[in-house]
């Protein structure tokens, strides 16, 4: 997280979310994906060496990350609990 000052002079706390091209389980999801930084690699992605840094900006591995479908629910900000991330099963598509 990082620091910034508004035009007012105030102090906003901003993040920037880095992304690269999908691994193949999500691209059948989204055209990109967060870039992933794993824990032995912070000293490389904070460091000095941007090209260094720049090499990490990979996708994940395939089995890094899982998906499966999830009611409408989760898309309200209103809603909040454990049960909006319980699976849904989809009617079969034209892909399937």
């Amino acid at each position: 997280m990082g620091r910034l000052a508004g035009a007012d002079g105030a102090i906003l706390r901003t993040i920037a979310l880095i992304t690269t091209v999908p691994n193949e389980p999500l691209a059948k999801i989204h055209d990109r994906m967060p870039v992933i930084v794993r824990h032995d690699d912070v000293e490389t992605w904070i460091g000095e060496d941007a090209d260094a840094a720049a090499g990490l900006m990979v996708s994940a591995p395939d089995t890094y990350l899982r998906a499966w479908a999830v009611g409408r629910a989760v898309g309200d900000v209103r809603n909040d609990g454990p049960e909006l991330l319980a699976p849904i099963n989809l009617p079969a598509g034209p892909d399937e």
